[in-house]
Order: structure tokens, then C-alpha cells, then sequence
């Protein structure tokens, strides 16, 4: 079952994935109504996916969910994230351009949009593809 969080809200099981979206990754709105897809750089996360807590389905990968299906997402709270860079504790991440937490530099100025793209704060340092602790709640 993987890695779960520790407390969170979830998205609404009405949202499906507009293509392959991996575990731990942050999510973003798709292209049509109620549709998903992985997370790209600057982009405004709408959440982070979470391993399925019914398991991989026959459509999907072991590490993903397919296009079509239902991707368990998690909104807010503890959870965890994979790193697409040396990332340090208590560092501002966003979204790569394929989902996974990279360091936020934001400016000395902070505009809305650039708040926008912040996903939370890593809670222990690790390297690139390493799964770790992500605070949703603390964005800036």
C-alpha cells in the first residue's frame, strides 16, 4: 500500500486522471471538468497523490494511477512526496516538471501567483526520488 498520510482531506472521488499520474506527485486540474493531471513546474497544486489504499488496479502500474481511473488525492496535512531534487528540511517546495518537490526560491516580494505555486514545507531533508514527510499546511 505504500507510504499514507498521517491526517488530511482528501479530493473528492469524482475527479479522474486526464493521463498516467504516479504516486506522490503533486497534482494540478486537467484540461476538462473534473479531470486531473501531474503536476508541471509553476504550476498552482491542487494536491499531492497518495498510494491507493485498495491497491493497484489491472489498469494501472504498481507505482501509478492510469489515465481514467480515480486517483486518491490528498489536499491538506501531513503526507509525503517525492523529491526531484537535494532537498533540505524545513524548505519551501513546488512542483517540477513531472510532479515531484523541488525547492521554492520565491522573491523578496511575494505575489499572489508566486504563493500560488508553493505545495507546502519538506519536514526531512533527502535527495532526489527519495519519498519524504511534506507539511501541506505550512505554504509560506
Amino acid at each position: 500500500m505504500g507510504y499514507q498520510p498521517s491526517y488530511g482531506e482528501r479530493l473528492y472521488r469524482e475527479n479522474y486522471a486526464e493521463a498516467e499520474i504516479h504516486f506522490y506527485r503533486f497534482v494540478k486540474r486537467g484540461t476538462g471538468a473534473k479531470k486531473l493531471l501531474q503536476g508541471t513546474a509553476s504550476c498552482t497544486p491542487l494536491g499531492i497523490t497518495i498510494a491507493s489504499e485498495e491497491g493497484p488496479t489491472a489498469v494501472g502500474t504498481p507505482d501509478s494511477y492510469a489515465a481514467n481511473t480515480i486517483p486518491e488525492v490528498q489536499r491538506n496535512g501531513l503526507t509525503y512526496i517525492e523529491l526531484g531534487e537535494t532537498v533540505a528540511a524545513e524548505t519551501l517546495v513546488k512542483s517540477d516538471s513531472v510532479g515531484r518537490a523541488v525547492a521554492a526560491s520565491l522573491p523578496t516580494t511575494i505575489a499572489t501567483a508566486d504563493a500560488a505555486t508553493v505545495g507546502g514545507t519538506i519536514l526531512d531533508g533527502g535527495d532526489v526520488g527519495d519519498i519524504v514527510r511534506i507539511d501541506m499546511d505550512r505554504r509560506v
